[in-house]
């Protein structure tokens, strides 16, 4: 099934190779494209909930592959949506290029 209704208290990860966005109606979809070194990308979905979701849409990035992720949830942030992003402090193990990049770009939420 390419189009599926989010349902509460699930978790959704989109399989190898391909995106998993939010679309209109607030349904979930899967696509090969864009083509990009990283997928799924973490900024494609981040940028169909800003997209989607506007406001009441909300990014987490809790460790960091290169720079994936950083653009769509400054796309969240733009819209007034919710950007949380772990710090170092927290302890986790950042994989290379870590969210040190997201930090002078704008102020996000900071989770204890």
């Amino acid at each position: 099934e390419q189009s599926h209704a989010p349902e509460n208290g699930h978790v959704y990860l989109a399989p190898g190779d391909v995106h998993l966005r939010l679309g209109p109606g607030f349904r979930l979809d899967l696509n090969p494209v864009p083509a990009s070194i990283h997928r799924p990308s973490a900024d494609q979905l981040f940028r169909s909930v800003a997209e989607q979701a506007g406001t009441s849409g909300v990014g987490i990035i809790m460790t960091g592959m290169g720079d994936d992720g950083h653009h769509g949830l400054l796309e969240i942030h733009r819209e007034c949506g919710r950007a949380l992003a772990q710090d170092e402090a927290a302890g986790a193990e950042l994989v290379t290029g870590d969210l040190r990049a997201l930090v002078p770009r704008c102020r996000f939420c900071r989770i204890p």
